[in-house]
């Protein structure tokens, strides 16, 4: 994720628009004295929460004059706040070799290491707790599910093919799953195995995992959920219905 600010300076506090990413709003923030540039990155859950945890690697960049430079790199976690302050430069020094004719510019990347989504506490486990009861393990990012064959298989044709089908993954005791978030993975298990893991912050990515494995069974339920419980804008509905192929919601939000 990048993040983007530029300011004229003309102002003590100076905040970017939010943008969403990986279920929070995210920003940059600028504090001005006579002495210093304060920078701040703020991020707020979309779901209401008390208690979350994500470790980050963030880049920290500004251009100045004669193309001058200045990069800084390092890890950061945020917890259970709103907001943490990244850097603190020398106004005096700094505003002559980086304004340019009055304005700032900055360039933050963030990068998300790990998460504790939220605090919340999984409804059903799929950890080495289920090693017994398991005969294959689905590693998605750096996390281990320990999942049975045939359940999956019988309820999404992709996961048929691939493990019980001739590619070489049947034969695999451990298989990779790529372009999917292990959070996103949970919930979409836990809606296969009957549990209630559905809600507005969780409810895209379990489709982006049911539209990639095929799994209509947990498609449906997502539909469901957006068409009675959901509290999600229109505009997103629409973006929603559209991208998932969602008929009964395009019907829906297109009254």
């Amino acid at each position: 994720m990048c993040l983007k600010m530029s300011t004229n300076l003309k102002k003590k506090f100076f905040y970017s628009e939010w943008e969403e990413f990986h279920d929070m709003k995210w920003r940059l923030g600028l504090e001005r004295s006579d002495a210093i540039f304060g920078f701040y990155i703020q991020c707020d859950p979309i779901a209401l929460t008390d208690k979350w945890l994500i470790e980050t690697e963030i880049q920290f960049k500004m251009v100045g004059k004669n193309k001058n430079s200045y990069i800084k790199n390092w890890k950061e976690n945020f917890k259970n706040k709103k907001g943490r302050r990244m850097l603190l430069l020398k106004r005096k020094e700094d505003e002559k070799v980086y304004v340019i004719d009055g304005n700032l510019s900055v360039e933050v990347t963030v990068c998300i290491i790990k998460t504790n989504k939220f605090g919340v506490e999984p409804n059903r486990l799929f950890d080495e707790s289920q090693k017994d009861l398991s005969d294959v393990v689905l590693v998605v990012g750096d996390v281990k599910f320990f999942v049975l064959r045939k359940f999956l298989a019988g309820q999404s044709p992709v996961f048929k093919a691939l493990l019980l089908g001739k590619f070489s993954e049947s034969e695999m005791s451990e298989i990779p799953l790529a372009g999917i978030d292990p959070h996103d993975f949970q919930y979409y298990l836990e809606v296969l195995h009957g549990e209630s893991a559905i809600d507005d912050s969780t409810v895209e990515g379990i489709l982006h995992v049911a539209d990639m494995y095929e799994t209509s069974s947990v498609t449906r339920k997502c539909e469901e959920f957006l068409l009675e419980k959901s509290k999600k804008s229109s505009e997103d509905m629409r973006e929603l219905a559209a991208q998932y192929n969602l008929m009964t919601l395009k019907e829906k939000v297109h009254e």
